[in-house]
């Protein structure tokens, strides 16, 4: 088969551009990488198109299945697949202006070395490959067309863009036949080889998602079988207790080396992951562990993905999957997000068509985050054992918590644009007990991380409006629950990170199911909440249930707020006044004590785990 090299910005190494234009002319096979002075050859490496491959354009997956315009277009004519190659008759154009084949050039010149690239492909037939570059500032620039055939190489470089562009953009490509094209791969790929090649442990945590959670494996066992090589291990923490229920990934565990279940008390997802993490360290086999939630769709093209950019990146990231949303599939429901001044989350990329070039243009330049969430999240193993596990909090906030936490270490978060799976959208839940969490655990992160400058403990007044939403509902189970958030907040990290997290959580649930509709309930145990906390201090009138916000100009009386004389407001302005006088005090056990109550030893002494050495 002939070889084409077509080099448009001087990207190849000129020691290499000969060689492999004699290679091209006597038809070598190229079977073996350029030297790098190491014993082993990379994962990366494709002896056939003679690269290091960055990220492959794919062709043929399950994910193509569920959400076939997310990967490409027929621009005209049609592309069927005849096995693993896709066929396009003479005349027929296949784009690949999509969110799963885009090549994401500015994260790869941030966050890696990579300066020059190839795309690469293997065809039978004669074919035009038109290649666009779209720029940071939303242009699109066509950098030329290339008459290609059997393997092909088209050499360009990152940096070749105009200083008003502010980084490289990204590139993608059509692909016309100009006779009958039988397309066998295609690839972004480079020349130059990776520093190390990046391994991974992998950990799911489950609970009740027997049906998830077998799928998932045995996805990943097929992409064992395939010789698939980023992954290593699969640790399964199965929070139900036992395997009972799971009777195929069992057998998945039984047969599959690289697997293994391990069942324990419901800890939340956070005592899930941390276990995975955990278990990663004590092997010492990986470079990285990636989280991954049970409930997830995932096309396994995506661990090759994830192995090229951890590789080459220039320093340790925790490097991110974005969540395609499973109700609509070839729409972006989040790519990584931020958290604002009070702690709440704010969604980067929300809402995006996977199929339309125009809207995946926002990626274009590279999008800051705070933190990627764990549907899918990959973090350095040498820093993650420097930062300790994640926090003993159940549910809720334990992803961002450990996102700041490395950053605040000097790893930043990457969620990298084409690095993806499904997953449910999150809908809104209005259990009474999840506000326990998001309230609770929303106080624990801003404490930690107040520097009165990027995160600050919210105010008083603002806890108080949050107590008056939900009365105004008539949600006094919720207020219920978020007030005793509030509460454990200011009984500090002790009470907290070295408690058994499922006792804790089964006494917040059997409470919530003994409240009844008599008002004295509620107040009676909020009041037993309080009582070895000491005299309550006196609550400045502005901090008043009556005085909140959300009451707009109502009148301040029974007929306009009816909940105005319920016998609760007393003792949740009790815990305002409580909350406005040793909320900094309490911030400041956590910020000091957090961290230590998280780490291995801790961990391992609470739920009997083997500390790792």
């Amino acid at each position: 088969m002939t070889k084409q090299v077509i080099d448009i910005g001087g990207s190849e190494p000129k020691s290499h551009q000969g060689s492999e234009r004699a290679l091209s002319l006597k038809g070598g096979t190229g079977d073996k990488p350029p030297a790098t002075g190491r014993d082993e050859i990379s994962d990366l490496w494709d002896p056939e198109l003679e690269r290091y491959v960055l990220q492959e354009v794919i062709l043929k997956s399950s994910g193509a299945v569920l959400a076939p315009r997310l990967y490409r277009g027929e621009l005209t004519g049609s592309a069927t697949m005849r096995g693993d190659a896709m066929f396009v008759a003479a005349g027929g154009k296949v784009g690949f202006n999509t969110y799963a084949n885009s090549f994401f050039a500015s994260y790869w010149e941030k966050f890696t070395d990579i300066r020059a690239l190839s795309l690469c492909g293997k065809l039978q037939g004669q074919g035009l490959v038109h290649l666009f570059r779209s720029t940071s500032e939303g242009g699109m620039v066509k950098v030329g067309e290339y008459p290609v055939s059997g393997i092909f190489h088209i050499h360009f470089d990152l940096f070749s863009y105009l200083p008003s562009d502010e980084s490289a953009g990204r590139f993608f490509f059509d692909l016309e036949a100009i006779t009958d094209i039988t397309v066998e791969k295609l690839a972004f790929t480079a020349f130059t080889p990776p520093g190390k090649t990046a391994t991974f442990s992998l950990g799911v945590c489950t609970y009740g998602k027997e049906k998830y959670v077998t799928n998932l494996a045995l996805s990943l066992e097929a992409y064992l079988k395939r010789g698939g090589k980023a992954v290593s291990e699969v640790t399964i923490v199965n929070n139900d207790g036992t395997d009972d229920a799971l009777p195929v990934l069992r057998k998945v565990v039984d047969r599959t080396p690289a697997f293994t279940l391990v069942s324990q008390d419901n800890i939340g997802g956070a005592g899930g992951f941390a276990r995975t993490l955990h278990l990663s360290q004590k092997s010492g086999v990986a470079s990285h562990h990636i989280f991954m939630d049970d409930d997830v769709f995932l096309d396994t093209h995506m661990l090759d993905r994830l192995q090229a950019f951890v590789s080459y990146c220039n320093a340790p990231y925790v490097v991110g999957g974005q969540m395609m949303n499973m109700a609509d599939p070839q729409m972006l429901y989040e790519g990584g997000a931020t958290l604002d001044y009070w702690g709440f989350l704010k969604r980067v990329g929300e809402d995006i068509d996977g199929a339309l070039g125009s809207e995946v243009s926002f990626f274009d330049k590279v999008r800051a985050v705070d933190y990627n969430a764990w549907w899918f999240a990959c973090v350095p193993l040498a820093e993650a054992r420097q930062a300790g596990l994640p926090l003993n909090i159940f549910i809720r906030g334990d992803d961002f918590e450990y996102g700041l936490r490395l950053g605040r270490a000097g790893v930043a978060t990457v969620s990298l644009p084409g690095l993806f799976l499904w997953h449910e959208p999150f809908e809104v839940k209005s259990a009474a007990w999840l506000e326990y969490y998001n309230i609770r655990n929303r106080l624990i992160v801003t404490a930690i991380y107040d520097d009165s400058e990027r995160f600050s403990i919210p105010p008083a007044n603002m806890i108080r409006d949050t107590f008056v939403g939900f009365l105004q509902l008539e949600r006094y189970d919720t207020v219920f629950a978020a007030a005793r958030g509030v509460v454990d907040f200011l009984r500090g990290p002790q009470a907290i990170l070295a408690r058994h997290a499922e006792e804790l959580h089964g006494v917040l649930r059997q409470d919530l199911a003994d409240l009844t509709e008599d008002d004295t309930e509620i107040v009676a145990r909020l009041e037993a909440d309080m009582a070895d906390m000491g005299p309550a201090p006196e609550l400045h009138s502005i901090l008043c249930l009556r005085h909140s916000a959300q009451l707009g100009g109502r009148r301040r009386d029974a007929k306009t707020v009816p909940w105005i004389n319920h016998p609760v407001v007393g003792v949740l302005e009790t815990i305002l006044a409580c909350y406005a006088d040793r909320a900094a005090a309490a911030g400041k056990q956590w910020q000091d004590n957090a961290h230590a109550l998280s780490s291995d030893g801790a961990w391992s002494a609470l739920y009997g785990w083997e500390e790792v050495g």
